[in-house]
C-alpha cells in the first residue's frame, strides 16, 4: 500500500468511525502458525475496541451526582468481589467446552461469536471477556440454550456487568436464591424472574 493510499484509507475510516488495521504481510502469504497467531490477537483487539463504540442516548449514564457516584463505587466493589469469588472461564476454555480443539485456529472466535449472537454472557475485566460457569451445563460443559432467552431479557450492556450483577444478586422470586444458583436446574424460573424485573406488561400497571 502506498503512502497516499494509506492516508486515503485512514481519512475514509475516520469519516465512518471505523478502525484501520495495518498488517505487515497479506494473510494469504502467511504461514499456518502466523495466521493462528493473527487470529488469537485479532479477536481480543476487536473485543477491546468494541468497548469504545458509540452508544445510543438511551444507554448513556445520567449525569453524575453524589448518590450515583456512590452507587457506581458500590457496583465496582461488587464487580471486584465477583471476579474473586465466582468461577469464570476464558475464551479458549469456552471454545474447548463447545467441542473445539485446543490447538485449532481462531480459538477465541467461538466465544466472540456466541457473545455477539446474544447466546453467551461475558464480562470484560479490562483485558478480556470472562464467562461465568453457571451458564454451562454442569455435566457436558456445553452452553445452555436458554441463555439466549435470558440475555434477550436482561438490560443490554457491552461490558456484560449489568447482566452479571443481576445474575449473582439474590432474588425474591427465586426464594432468595441467586439466579446463577438456580439457572442450571431451572432456567425457566430465572427467565421468568428476569422478565418480571425488566419487561413491562399491562398487569404490572
Amino acid at each position: 500500500m502506498t503512502g497516499k493510499t494509506l492516508v486515503e484509507s485512514i481519512r475514509k475510516a475516520q469519516a465512518h468511525d471505523q478502525v484501520v488495521l495495518l498488517c505487515d504481510k497479506e494473510l494469504r502469504r502467511r504461514s499456518v502458525a502466523e495466521r493462528t497467531n493473527f487470529d488469537r490477537e485479532l479477536e481480543p483487539a476487536i473485543d477491546f475496541l468494541s468497548q469504545f463504540a458509540p452508544v445510543d442516548s438511551a444507554d448513556r449514564d445520567p449525569p453524575a451526582d453524589a448518590d450515583s457516584e456512590r452507587q457506581l463505587q458500590l457496583a465496582r466493589e461488587r464487580r471486584d468481589q465477583l471476579l474473586r469469588d465466582v468461577q469464570w472461564i476464558d475464551a479458549p476454555a469456552v471454545h474447548v467446552q463447545q467441542g473445539g480443539r485446543a490447538d485449532s485456529q481462531g480459538i477465541n472466535n467461538t466465544a466472540s461469536r456466541l457473545r455477539r449472537g446474544g447466546e453467551l454472557l461475558g464480562a470484560w475485566n479490562g483485558r478480556e471477556f470472562l464467562h461465568p460457569t453457571p451458564q454451562f451445563q454442569p455435566d457436558t460443559g456445553r452452553l445452555m440454550p436458554e441463555m439466549k432467552a435470558l440475555l434477550s431479557t436482561l438490560p443490554k450492556d457491552r461490558s456484560g456487568w449489568r447482566q452479571a450483577l443481576w445474575l449473582f444478586q439474590r432474588h425474591g422470586q427465586l426464594d432468595g436464591k441467586r439466579p446463577a444458583d438456580v439457572f442450571q436446574n431451572d432456567p425457566d424460573a430465572v427467565i421468568t424472574a428476569a422478565r418480571g424485573d425488566f419487561e413491562l406488561n399491562d398487569e404490572r400497571w
